[in-house]
């Protein structure tokens, strides 16, 4: 028997997506500071409390459809209160917000490249967009959820951003962009090596040649 919380917020979900940000960092660099596994982790809570709100929310605001469709989830079942429900959701959202600004204050503070954590900020926004426009019942969303494909859509879209999160977490930007720049100052061709080698080749075949003493003597 789990516990309510648990089934609230669908707890195996909450899991992958933690597991997900991995999979993103991992897709950048398999080489990490304690820096960079620090972010990871806090990133990785992120996304995980991230999706218990999101879980959470959506019990609350379908509780009623629930009591004939679901009635074994929580709140139908008397295991939570709608009240308990909604802190529930609020707690892990906040908690949510707190691993991100967690993870600015580690990349700011011992991070080489802040700039390169950045992109995280907009990447949590959109979610938090993507899931207002979806879930909330209010006059300014969208209320996508009753939309049919414009909802699958931004389902989808939150599934993917998480893995751009995860790279986001492992400063994968600016490892990018460092592997391209020296790539690009590498130098391709090397004139002065071509004729060092001429030299020594026509100094080894011609020796007086290649001395400046040539002897054409017959």
């Amino acid at each position: 028997m789990t516990h309510p919380v648990w089934h609230l917020v669908r707890g195996g979900n909450v899991l992958v997506g933690a597991s997900t940000v991995a999979v993103g960092a991992l897709m950048v660099t398999t080489e990490f500071t304690q820096v960079e596994l620090l972010l990871v982790l806090l990133h990785s809570i992120c996304v995980a409390t991230f999706m218990a709100a999101w879980n959470a929310f959506n019990d609350v605001q379908d509780h009623e459809t629930d009591a004939l469709n679901h009635p074994e989830r929580p709140i139908p079942s008397g295991a939570l209160t709608l009240i308990q429900a909604k802190a529930v959701g609020r707690a892990a959202f906040l908690s949510s917000i707190i691993a991100l600004l967690g993870a600015m204050t580690v990349a700011a503070l011992y991070s080489e490249h802040l700039v390169s954590w950045l992109p995280s900020i907009g990447i949590w926004f959109v979610a938090f967009l993507l899931m207002f426009h979806y879930e909330m019942v209010v006059p300014a969303s969208f209320m996508l959820k009753h939309k049919g494909l414009s909802g699958n859509i931004a389902v989808s879209l939150l599934v993917g951003i998480v893995i751009v999160f995860g790279a986001a977490a492992g400063n994968g930007i600016q490892r990018q962009e460092r592997r391209y720049r020296r790539k690009a100052c590498k130098p391709h061709h090397r004139p002065d090596r071509f004729w060092r080698q001429r030299h020594r080749r026509a100094a080894h075949v011609f020796p007086d040649a290649a001395s400046g003493h040539a002897n054409y003597s017959v």
